[in-house]
């Protein structure tokens, strides 16, 4: 990726029933376009694949926000963001978060795919397993591009608004005269069950407060948490909070990796940017939730059947 400037923070969110990725963006701004081949569908559905191996030969395991954010963060990491396997501690490489920790193998075979050395097919293989770099909820290790760790809900969504006033910091400190030394983003992405926790409402405030432009936020809204529906517990309309907050919104198709691209701006005025994301697949998790009985194994033959045909798998 080429360098970026930009002055505010980033956000997305699904809603339910309509198929959207939402970015917050101010009034003027420059859309990038991309053309996406069958190569960029079949990378999304890889990722869904090496999911369901993971979680089903764990016997555990979240795969529900893998199979909705694959699209998404198919773009953000192949188009978006700049980074270096080779030299996963580059000190100006974008960052990303996965705050939806439970959605590990989401980030797991990103890295994987993208080649990070030390994220192999075995670590996949080992998934929740102790001693592996693939544990039920991602824990820090920068050489395996794993930024921070993410375990309670709301964490990663305030440790991003941190990295993103860390950047701010640095570049305001060293950066001079086209020569900016410190000029990244902070990217991640993050559930519904980070937005119910009070520390995620505190930060977003934070990060609208100081105009935050790096920083940008997919929100995987697929009304479903461990305990059932989010409406047991949840009914805010988080766009518009999010834009009391100071961030802006934009819509997409979050299964359209066109629409996704174009929604993801050239920030050279941002004041504020969120994202919205309604997966077509939260029918999966929506019908995997209502029938405990069927086992994920099955699950996962019938998706693959369908949807990927073809593909290998290493269970």
């Amino acid at each position: 990726m080429g360098q970026r400037s930009c002055t505010g923070p980033s956000f997305t969110v699904q809603y339910p029933g309509c198929f959207l990725f939402s970015v917050f963006l101010p009034k003027e701004h420059v859309r990038m376009t991309h053309t996406f081949t069958d190569l960029d569908r079949r990378a999304a559905n890889t990722i869904r694949g090496l999911t369901l191996d993971a979680v089903q030969r764990a016997n555990s395991g979240h795969p529900g926000l893998p199979l909705g954010m694959a699209d998404a963060a198919v773009v953000l990491w192949t188009r978006v963001m700049k980074y270096n396997p080779a030299d996963p501690r580059w000190p100006d490489r974008d960052r990303f978060i996965l705050s939806g920790g439970h959605g590990s193998m989401l980030l797991y075979a990103l890295l994987h795919l993208t080649g990070y050395h030390e994220m192999t097919l075995d670590q996949l293989k080992r998934f929740r397993q102790y001693g592996s770099l693939t544990p039920g909820h991602p824990e820090v290790e920068l050489d395996a591009g794993i930024e921070t760790t993410t375990g309670p809900l709301g964490q990663g969504f305030a440790t991003g608004v941190g990295m993103a006033i860390a950047e701010r910091y640095l570049a305001t400190k060293f950066n001079r005269p086209d020569f900016p030394i410190v000029d990244h983003y902070t990217y991640a992405i993050c559930s519904d069950g980070d937005l119910m926790e009070g520390v995620s409402h505190e930060a977003a405030s934070l990060a609208g407060h100081l105009k935050l432009g790096k920083l940008i936020y997919l929100y995987d809204d697929n009304q479903v948490t461990i305990d059932g529906s989010t409406e047991l517990a949840y009914s805010d309309d988080a766009a518009r909070r999010f834009e009391a907050y100071g961030w802006h919104v934009v819509h997409a198709d979050g299964h359209n990796m066109a629409e996704v691209a174009a929604a993801e701006v050239d920030p050279q005025q941002l004041e504020a940017v969120a994202h919205a994301v309604n997966a077509a697949w939260e029918g999966v998790a929506h019908w995997m939730w209502e029938h405990p009985e069927v086992p994920i194994e099955q699950i996962a033959d019938w998706i693959v059947e369908l949807l990927m045909p073809g593909l290998r798998r290493y269970t």
